[in-house]
């Protein structure tokens, strides 16, 4: 088949740039704290899922694949945010394997949560600014620790704070990045063919697995009929 570099540029525009970008800001100004904090977690997945080239296949692995384009603290809090599970009196839960029931990570703990329970699994808040102003002195992701005494200290020690306006910049640099490593991987595919700007690339001339992935998911995308 015949690739162009049109269908980047096409589907970025209409769909991200235009569609998600859009609604996303339209949400933080309607001050719709949960729907924009779930929108964004779940454009996080969708967007490792059209990179790979694996729609609806492995959701966790698409997450962590966007991920890795966010700024190494997203990354860095992985094996920091955990929670563990206790029953009514305080005795730990237990996991099938007899060890305590413990889950951790943004995918888990915030786009799951979000997704299946309305709420972030463990004590946790979204935080949501309608002027769209983004703090530069954090990330989208906080784990911070609670007073004594505060009341909600009885609960847990510690919270878990979603901040939408950071998140969302963060995830449009991630979306930026992968846009340009799209079209530049097309342009060294097109050299390699000994080909100019403008030409079309066969899939046998593909050597990008960020291109091969992106193609692959614009197939399964016109490859759906309903019957």
């Amino acid at each position: 088949m015949w690739r162009s570099k049109d269908d980047i540029k096409d589907h970025f525009k209409t769909f991200i740039f235009g569609f998600i970008f859009t609604d996303i800001n339209n949400c933080i100004q309607a001050r719709a704290n949960y729907v924009v904090a779930l929108a964004l977690l779940s454009y996080t997945e969708y967007l490792g899922a059209l990179i790979k080239g694996k729609i609806g296949n492995s959701s966790g692995a698409d997450f962590e694949a966007t991920l890795k384009y966010f700024p190494i603290e997203y990354r860095s809090l992985k094996n920091a945010l955990v929670i563990q599970y206790f029953d009514k009196n305080g005795n730990p839960l237990l996991d099938k394997n007899g060890n305590p029931k413990k889950e951790k990570g943004i995918y888990g703990l915030f786009r799951c949560g979000l997704a299946h329970e309305y709420f972030i699994k463990g004590l946790g808040i979204v935080n949501n600014n309608e002027n769209g102003y983004a703090d530069p002195r954090r990330i989208g992701i906080e784990l911070k620790d609670i007073s004594p005494n505060e009341p909600l200290y009885k609960i847990s020690h510690k919270r878990f704070i979603f901040y939408t306006n950071e998140y969302f910049r963060d995830f449009q640099c991630a979306v930026n990045k992968i846009y340009k490593n799209l079209l530049d991987d097309f342009d060294a595919d097109l050299k390699s063919a000994k080909k100019t700007q403008g030409e079309y690339l066969q899939d046998s001339e593909l050597n990008s697995a960020l291109l091969k992935g992106f193609y692959k998911s614009l197939d399964m995308y016109s490859s759906r009929k309903i019957i």
